[in-house]
């Protein structure tokens, strides 16, 4: 029922999300908005750019008409009429007197004297002075807005007068409306055309990305953590890429570090119960022996040493096993510090002498660099290795302890003249419940995680083991560890 209602409740959910448009279809619907407007005030300013050019070309063309006039006389207002007459009498040309009066061209065409009509032509002073002049605006004789230029010249009686060519402007403007304005829009379009391209481009990159994430999301969720986004050619996107690497680096990190963890679990449960069997096993036996009446009087005494001489392997042997899973499993952590290896191996060594078996001899100067390590993990890694030493070592040979300065470390090592280890198994010294045979064990075998606490031990604290040996002639266990003042992180 559970299941159904979240099914459902998913089911409405993405409903509701394939209502929604897509990132692409948003995005390019605003680069479209925003591409018609800039078009629209684009194409505002190129035509009234284009339709001052174009009177300002056409104003050029007058006054360079106005030059190759060598004269006035009757003959200029005949090819103005007749150019008037084509053109609909959207251009011509006037003659203007000294004090702005103008004649009419059906006057001018029948000899008759020049007479003002009332309005008089305010630039006409502008001009005298000038000599040429330009402009633009409404003439007295043209009932609408024109493009002018004017050329102060000599009629035949000798009298100054101006000459004023004219152009309406509304005429320009159609005459560019097929050119210049076509080119102008259909460029215009072009470009946003262009742009809207360019747009859709960005955005289906930028989808791409997001999909790409979305379905990285959908593995990491399911428990797929290789996952590697390529470099983005954006700042931006390049950082969302890089996040999502890290996200996927940091997942796959503690995902192992869970299969780890459960690997050791499992294995610390398999060991368990496989090194508990056998005294467990024994402990019962007895026991249902000493219950059954089997054991004489004079034997039980014997048997309860035997029961407590298991009691305390079992003791033993669980100790190691949780100390060495809260070590691998990191609950176990280290404090670093300066450690005196030297006072630390009189320390222990002076334990060791107070038992019998092999000597022991501390082979450090007085000077031997401080280490940077854990005092008490330090302490029970070098007891861990003499007493695998002495294990192994006969009471007539020898254990010593001795130390090199390599620089930026320095390496602590215990050898002895014990059986030596075969080469094949010598890999094998760092496993759990790794132990040689009990013909080779000169002390018995023990629980066989000595050396493997050592190695985590050592790990923990950024160091390294290593070891060698040849049968028959002892072995060689070291550590390397970081220097006081040559600070390493533990691992």
């Amino acid at each position: 029922m559970l299941a159904s209602l979240a099914n459902s409740q998913a089911t409405e959910g993405y409903e509701m999300r394939s209502s929604k448009p897509t990132l692409f279809r948003s995005v390019l619907r605003q680069h479209l908005w925003a591409a018609g407007i800039t078009a629209a005030v684009l194409m505002l300013a190129m035509l009234i750019i284009a339709d001052l050019l174009n009177i300002a070309a056409r104003q050029r063309a007058m006054a360079s008409e106005l030059r190759s006039i060598e004269s006035v006389d009757i003959g200029i207002t005949q090819r103005v009429n007749t150019v008037s007459e084509s053109q609909e009498g959207q251009r011509g040309m006037m003659l203007v007197d000294e004090t702005g009066q103008w004649t009419s061209e059906d006057e001018a065409r029948r000899g008759k004297p020049r007479h003002g009509h009332g309005e008089r032509w305010d630039q006409a002073k502008t001009a005298l002075a000038k000599g040429e002049w330009q402009g633009s605006g409404r003439l007295p004789w043209v009932s609408e807005p024109v493009v002018w230029a004017s050329r102060v010249m000599y009629d035949p009686d000798g009298e100054r007068v101006i000459l004023v060519t004219w152009h309406k402007i509304s005429a320009i403007r159609a005459t560019a409306l097929g050119t210049s304005y076509a080119l102008i829009m259909s460029a215009t379009l072009l470009a946003v055309a262009a742009g809207v391209g360019v747009a859709m481009r960005s955005s289906r990159k930028v989808t791409r990305l997001l999909d790409s994430i979305a379905e990285s999301s959908t593995r990491m969720a399911a428990g797929d953590y290789q996952i590697h986004l390529p470099s983005q050619p954006v700042r931006e996107l390049d950082r969302v890429s890089a996040a999502i690497n890290r996200l996927a680096a940091d997942l796959r990190a503690e995902h192992d570090r869970l299969v780890r963890l459960e690997r050791l679990q499992r294995q610390f449960v398999a060991d368990a119960s496989h090194e508990l069997r056998a005294p467990l096993t024994s402990m019962r036996v007895t026991i249902a022996a000493w219950l059954d009446g089997v054991l004489e009087p004079g034997e039980q005494g014997e048997a309860l040493g035997r029961l407590q001489e298991q009691a305390e392997h079992l003791s033993h042997l669980m100790t190691n096993l949780l100390d060495l899973s809260r070590i691998e499993s990191g609950r176990e952590t280290v404090t670093m510090e300066e450690v005196d290896l030297g006072e630390l191996a009189e320390e222990v060594s002076a334990t060791f002498r107070r038992l019998s078996g092999a000597e022991i001899a501390v082979e450090l100067a007085a000077d031997f660099p401080r280490a940077w390590a854990d005092g008490a993990a330090a302490r029970r890694v070098l007891q861990n290795l003499l007493e695998n030493a002495r294990r192994f070592t006969p009471a007539e040979g020898s254990i010593r302890i001795w130390g090199v300065d390599e620089g930026r470390t320095v390496r602590l090592a215990v050898t002895d003249t014990g059986c030596g280890i075969a080469p094949d198994f010598l890999p094998r010294i760092w496993d759990r419940f790794a132990r040689v045979s009990k013909s080779e064990a000169g002390n018995g075998d023990g629980s066989g995680l000595g050396l493997a606490i050592v190695k985590a031990l050592v790990q923990a604290m950024g160091g390294e083991v290593g070891a060698e040996s040849a049968l028959g002639s002892g072995t060689t266990v070291w550590i390397v560890v970081s220097k006081s003042g040559q600070e390493l992180s533990p691992a």
